[in-house]
């Protein structure tokens, strides 16, 4: 399994950032995590047929996670998709990115598009693939979001000559809460979002480095990545000493396009 992060801004991109979306890679096909900028682009240059994208799941729908659709499902129409392609999402998610589509993309372009709504409850299964069974749990921001769990089906892995049993957790955009620690026990890494450099009300519902990183201690994981991270956790180490007295494991702040294997 491989993770790839394309793009790990906040809401303000950057030279160096591109607007939040990931590509969760498995033997079975590969899946979009958000689409936050030009997906059909961005999976060419990093050597993926875009035609070959088994679905989306989307966390929310701010504009920054989710104005790279439109043009992504016009662009996979033009190519000559026609095989469903499954959106997952809440129900506001699904409903908001419903319209998105059906402003921007001509009606006959659409007929290929499934929408499936996951469970508000947390600590839900939301999708059984060949590859991976991912879980849900709603979190604590401006506009109803979820976090995601990936569980391995330990699928043989060629580069190590064993099974992949590595578990991912993907915070999303929130405010800390217990949801992401429950959702986090007993996995190896967790990827918690920064956009801020103190803390904010959970109506706003960002996290900081320490609050990220005191999640990641209280669920016991191993690895904590950073991402859509304000600019300053990329450019000045002060920012992450607090968050560096918190948790004990490996931290690192995610740049565009790094690889997580798993």
């Amino acid at each position: 399994m491989r993770l790839i992060l394309l793009g790990t801004a906040p809401a303000m991109a950057s030279a160096d950032q591109d607007h939040i979306y990931m590509l969760l890679d498995g033997p079975a096909g590969f899946w979009l995590i958000d689409c936050g900028g030009s997906a059909a682009h961005q999976l060419l240059q990093m050597g993926y047929d875009p035609m070959r994208l088994r679905g989306i799941m989307l966390t929310h729908a701010h504009a920054d996670h989710v104005y790279g659709l439109p043009v992504f499902i016009q662009d996979l129409w033009l190519r000559g998709r026609r095989e469903p392609l499954p959106l997952y999402g809440n129900a506001p998610t699904i409903e908001r990115c419903r319209a998105l589509l059906e402003l921007f993309v001509h009606d006959f372009m659409l007929s290929y598009v499934e929408y499936h709504v996951i469970s508000n409850q947390p600590y839900e299964p939301s999708l059984d693939t060949p590859d991976f069974i991912v879980f849900s749990s709603p979190t604590v921001h401006s506009f109803p979001s979820h976090a995601f769990r990936f569980e391995p089906k330990q699928s043989p892995n060629p580069a190590q000559g064993a099974e992949s049993k590595r578990i991912v957790v993907y915070s999303a955009d929130t405010a800390p809460t217990p949801n992401i620690v429950e959702l986090s026990r007993g996995a190896d890494l967790l990827i918690h979002e920064a956009s801020v450099l103190e803390p904010v009300s959970t109506e706003i519902g960002h996290s900081t480095a320490a609050e990220a990183a005191a999640i990641a201690a209280e669920a016991g994981v191993n690895e904590l990545w950073l991402v859509h991270s304000h600019p300053a956790y990329q450019l000045d180490g002060q920012y992450l000493a607090e968050a560096r007295k918190l948790f004990s494991g490996k931290l690192h702040v995610a740049r565009d396009c790094d690889q997580l294997d798993f």
